[in-house]
Order: C-alpha cells, then structure tokens, then sequence
C-alpha cells in the first residue's frame, strides 16, 4: 500500500546529522551525475552563522560547488521546514532548461514555454517510492560480470566529501573548500 510521508513529519529530525549527511547528499550525487563531473571545490552558507547552537547540527544548508568539468551547481538541503517532500531540480544550459524531472524547454523543440513530459517521477520521501530496483540490479549484474559500477567508491567519496566539506565551509562562514 502506498504511504506518504505527512507535511509535520518534516522539521522534527531529533538527530545530530545536519541536513547535507542526512538527505542532501542525494542532492549532490543529482548534481555530480547531471554534470558528470566531480566536486571540485564547494562553499556553503547556514542560516544564523555565529549561533554555537547553528554550528552543532545545520538544519537549512546552500552550497556553491564547482565541477571538475567548467560547471557550477546550486546545492541546498533543509529538514527544518513544514512542507511535503520535493526533490527541485533546475537544469540550466545553451541548448534548453529542464525543470523538476518532467518539465523541458530545448532549443530543438522551440515552445512558448515549458513542455510536461508525461510519465511517474519520485515524490515522496518514503524511500520505497524510489528506484531502487535498477540501482540494485546494476550492482548485481556488475559484481557477476566483475566490472565497475556506475556509482564506484570513488564517486561515493566525492559525494561524501562535498557534503562534510559543505558543512564545514557553513561552520566558517562560507569558506571555499577544495576537495580535489
């Protein structure tokens, strides 16, 4: 049975995982993998910056990160906010925009404005609605065939070091951080 997560559920993390470890880091992999490139260097901001009480668990983080391959992505992650889940997603370039997995404006197929693409997307926070099965599958199939899998060790490194990396730029008042 399908089940979704409740607006009030959001912003009552009792946790001390601030909110890049906790969820943004889905947020990074979107971008690294949007991009294809890694995380070159990152800058973050928090709100309330000079509150010790900020500096132990940062709730709302925005972070700038440069690409190993020329590209910039906006980053931000929050669970101190009273809405349903949303995964927003903006991808901006020369030949069109896409927006939130289902909407395209390109070049190629000049339009007015934006086209909906049809079709299911992720949205809800309860994991089980993710697409899991494919990311399991991919694994599977590499560990029989014992080749390298999309999402290697080293891709989770970088994602996991942007986002420590984000939260310590946040702790220093947006301090760019290299990585690489």
């Amino acid at each position: 049975h399908e089940r979704r997560h409740a607006s009030h559920e959001y912003g009552t993390r009792a946790t001390p995982i601030g909110a890049f470890l906790g969820g943004g880091c889905h947020a990074v992999d979107m971008a690294r993998y949007l991009t294809g490139a890694d995380i070159a260097e990152i800058q973050a901001r928090t709100p309330c910056n000079r509150d010790l009480r900020a500096l132990r668990v940062q709730r709302t983080t925005v972070a700038l990160a440069n690409m190993t391959n020329g590209a910039i992505a906006k980053i931000s992650a929050t669970d101190a906010v009273f809405m349903p889940y949303w995964f927003n997603i903006q991808v901006f370039g020369t030949s069109g925009a896409i927006r939130n997995d289902n909407q395209l404006y390109a070049r190629s197929h000049p339009a007015s404005s934006f086209e909906t693409i049809s079709g299911v997307v992720p949205d809800s926070g309860a994991v089980w609605h993710h697409p899991f099965e494919g990311m399991i599958a991919e694994f599977v199939d590499c560990v029989r065939r014992r080749i390298e899998p999309s999402c290697n060790l080293f891709a989770t490194a970088n994602t996991h070091r942007a986002c420590f990396a984000a939260e310590e730029s946040a702790r220093r008042d947006g301090t760019v951080i290299r990585l690489l």
